[in-house]
């Protein structure tokens, strides 16, 4: 099993980007930004607490943007689930382009969660170089069918609640939503 150690200043080849595959140098530019887009996801839901996270898939794909990925996890809180979506819009917002997340942005926007965007920017914006780190480590790991699940991912996950992220506060409080509730 391969692991990855976060506080180690890691690099990354490019053979290790293209995942052993030879791709051009747009097609591995985009497996770097949707392995980014999908670390977002990873490192938000990390953040939540009780998250279950099953796996993050990169693969390279026939559409005309070359970009597919995918994040599976599960949360416990309704804004949780909010957040984990809008911290990949949030993520493409910033260092991409939105048009990549449109369906994060659908799926996490709610008029009853509408301060989760302002958190999943303010997240983004504090934890972008972990996000870069932590796509680093999903383009070591993925096995080359392209989905990271399992002992690797697990191992990921548990080093990243254990060292590198300040957990999320939940906007519920005692079972009632409370807005004022900040991250």
């Amino acid at each position: 099993m391969k692991h990855v150690d976060l506080s180690a200043n890691f690099q990354i080849t490019d053979e290790q980007l293209c995942g052993g595959r030879k791709l051009t140098e747009e097609q591995t530019n985009e497996r770097f930004m949707t392995a980014t887009h999908e670390a977002a996801h990873l490192v938000g839901a990390t953040a939540c607490h009780r998250s279950a996270i099953v796996a993050v898939t990169i693969a390279k794909t026939n559409r005309r943007d070359g970009r597919q990925g995918t994040f599976e996890s599960s949360e416990f809180w309704p804004d949780h689930e909010a957040f984990v979506s809008l911290v990949g819009y949030a993520w493409e917002e910033q260092h991409g382009d939105v048009k990549f997340a449109a369906g994060d942005y659908h799926k996490g926007f709610n008029p009853r969660h509408v301060y989760m965007l302002d958190h999943a920017r303010a997240f983004v914006k504090t934890h972008a170089l972990l996000i870069v780190e932590v796509a680093a480590a999903i383009l070591l790991l993925i096995p080359k069918h392209g989905r990271l699940d399992g002992k690797p991912l697990a191992g990921l996950v548990a080093q990243l609640r254990e060292t590198w992220v300040t957990p999320y506060v939940s906007g519920y409080v005692n079972g009632k939503l409370d807005h004022a509730v900040q991250w």
